[in-house]
This record gives C-alpha cells, structure tokens and sequence, in this order.
C-alpha cells in the first residue's frame, strides 16, 4: 500500500497502471427526480456544508488535476457526463448532435485516448435522463488510455453477439505499441445499485467479452477489471462469488481457513448478504428468498468453474463515506461524523493466476478527514475516493511437456 495520489508511471511493458474514477456526474448532485418532485436521498449531499464543493467551477478543475496526475496508463472513469456537440443546423429531436467529451476533461486528451459506448447506447441513457431528470445528457463509462504505450487491439476478437460497449461496462482488449499482439484487458465497470442478479450479469457479461478476445488462445488474456461495484463484495454475496479465495482478503468469496468455514458459517454469510443486497431485517429473509440468493450463487460459482476463471479482489479499503439511507438518524442532534458510515464499493478484480498486485493506492482507512466529513471534500473532488495500483503481468501457468 503506497500513499493515496502517488504518481504511478510504468517504464516496462510488463508493468500496468491503472486508476478509477467515479466522477460524480454534475447531472446528479442535488437534481430533482421527475417521479418523486424530490431530490433522491443519495444525491442529496447532506453532510456537505460547503455549497461550493459541489459546484461544477470549483470540482471540475480540481477533478481534472487529479486526472492529470495520477500517471496511470489506464484511466477507467464511470459516471462521464457528456454533452451535444455544438451543431446550428437543426434542433429537431431526429438530428441532434451527438455526444462529446465536455471541454473540462479534454486536456487529457494531450496524452490520452478515450473509448466511448456508440452514440445509440449514449441516445440510450440520454433518453432516460430527459424523462427522469429533464436533462439531454448522456452518462457513461469510458477507459482513457495512454496513448504512447497502448493501442487498442481487437484483430483477434471473435463476435459473441454481445459485446458491445454499454453505459456501464467498457471491455477492451490492449497492446504495447512496441508489440503485434495484446496483452492485457481492461474493463470499466459500474455495477448496478440494487439487484444483485443484474450485478453477476454484468460481471458475467465482462468475463464472456474477455474471452472473446482471447479467441487465438488456450487461455484467456489477462484482465482487470476497475470500477464502482456498488457493493463491498462480502462473504456470502453472490458477486463475490466469481473472486477466488485469498487469505489477506476479508472480503473473499469464502471464509479464511479456521474461520466460520463451516458449511452453517457459509449460510449466515449468505444470509446475512441476502437481507442486505434486498435491503429488509434479516427477519424478514422467507425461504423463497433464500432459495434464490442460493440458486445465483451457485449459478456464479458453476460459471467460474465450468470457465477457469481465477480472480482476486486487490486488497483496498473503504471509497465512500455517506450516510446510511436505510437507517434513521436523529434529525435534531447536531451533525457529526457518527452519521456516516463507510462504504467499499470500488474494486479492482483481475486474473492472478496472470496478475500480481504489487502496489495500490491507501484508501478511507488512512485519511481522518475524510472520515469525518465524507465525501466530495477540499481533498477529494468527488464523491468516490479515486483508486489506483500497479500490476505485473507474468505468463500464464502451463502443464511441462511430457
């Protein structure tokens, strides 16, 4: 673990950078939902006493200075808000203009390339936030690469008849530009908030693309996956499913040796995971519930299985701090840092049967200030502490001949 901001510039092709960002789309700070009349309680921000901490002049830049620093070779960004091109000719609802990198993020573009959903899959999302919010903007994921070390390569991919670029998952394959073929995957990813079985789908969806880059291959190329899971991956939770056992991890898929590794210690777990993810008192589970949450775990853990699938969880900490919506909070005490909670929803999940994680950045754990007064803060300009590592790719495990 090194220092949260430390610029990690990568000289060996073997050596991978990476960083996420949620950026807080500007389109969700305090908007009022066409369904309610009212501000959602996630987006409300009230544990920011600070207005100007949120005001698109102040975050933006300080946003961008983040970006810029970082060093990464990847940048895998959620919550990218886009805006129409400028375009005179026509306002109809048929031709609009389509969607580009707003003008505060474009500096990177000295450095960096980005990879976008198409512009149907942004008319997709752009559609939804003109109904729900009353804005003509698309939100969506995107991976910034450096674009002196790292060239998009799809010449071996072969069509799965889903591998298309969403709003939320951004699949690609990557090589050296000193090299005729890829070496690494980078996925975006930005998980559903509320349904886990929608969450394994995603994630299952991204594995099934990386495959299909490695079609040449006996095996599949070496994949991390970055972004906002919109869970902690806990023990018991169908998503953690998909991530192999590691024993510096307390939040691996399975309990660590000697502890709670009984098969009734696994079921709490689920339990436990299954009132969460449904967000009901663990009373409240029935045996309908339970019957499912256990069907798509084991549905996740056959499709790891029957793929070879071998993934880690890098061992980072807490992202956000928030208030937990879920619970009441006593309205009338003066607001302090007990209101908050913290939360770790960003992740780096990749093969390490490919990958080792040899540095990432400090995460909540170490910054007291953030604890205190959550998140965007004078430190933090969004409202997801930002993550970076460094992975080194070694060769994948093969059986001696003979």
């Amino acid at each position: 673990k090194i220092k949260y901001g430390t610029r990690l510039v990568t000289s060996s092709s073997d050596i991978i950078s990476i960083s996420s960002f949620n950026l807080l789309a500007p389109l969700y700070v305090r908007p009022i939902d066409q369904r309610t009349g009212e501000i959602q309680p996630f987006a409300a921000f009230e544990w920011v006493k600070d207005d100007d901490l949120l005001r698109n002049e102040t975050r933006l830049p300080r946003l961008l200075t983040c970006l810029e620093n970082c060093g990464t070779d990847f940048i895998c960004v959620q919550e990218l808000q886009l805006e129409r091109a400028e375009d005179s000719h026509s306002n109809s609802s048929d031709t609009r203009p389509p969607f580009v990198l707003p003008s505060w993020i474009k500096p990177l573009l000295s450095k960096y390339q980005i990879i976008l959903p198409s512009q149907p899959q942004l008319d997709k999302i752009a559609e939804r936030n003109r109904r729900v919010l009353l804005a003509d903007v698309a939100v969506t994921n995107g991976i910034f690469y450096n674009l002196n070390k790292w060239v998009p390569d799809s010449s071996n991919k072969q069509s799965n008849g889903d591998d298309e670029h969403t709003n939320t998952c951004i699949t690609q394959a990557f090589r050296s530009v000193d090299s005729d073929d890829a070496s690494i995957v980078i996925s975006s990813i930005h998980l559903d908030a509320s349904r886990e079985e929608k969450r394994c789908a995603q994630i299952q969806r991204c594995l099934g693309q990386t495959a299909s880059f490695s079609s040449h291959l006996p095996y599949a190329l070496p994949l991390i996956i970055a972004g906002d899971y919109n869970c902690e991956l806990s023990i018991g939770s169908c998503v953690s499913a998909f991530i192999k056992n590691a024993p510096d991890d307390s939040t691996s898929s399975q309990p660590r040796e000697g502890e709670e590794d009984s098969k009734s210690g696994m079921e709490e777990h689920k339990l436990r995971e299954c009132a969460s993810a449904l967000r009901i008192p663990l009373t409240s589970v029935t045996p309908d519930n339970v019957k499912q949450w256990d069907s798509l775990y084991d549905d996740v853990e056959t499709y790891v299985y029957d793929n070879c699938w071998v993934l880690k969880r890098a061992n980072t900490g807490p992202t956000r701090m928030a208030l937990v919506h879920d619970e009441s909070n006593d309205n009338t005490a003066e607001f302090n840092e007990l209101c908050l909670k913290p939360w770790k929803l960003d992740h780096f999940v990749y093969t390490s049967n490919t990958l080792d994680a040899i540095k990432y950045w400090s995460t909540l754990e170490d910054d007291a200030e953030s604890f205190k007064t959550g998140l965007p803060n004078e430190r933090v300009p969004t409202d997801h502490l930002p993550l970076a590592a460094m992975f080194k790719i070694h060769p994948h495990p093969q059986l001696d001949q003979g």
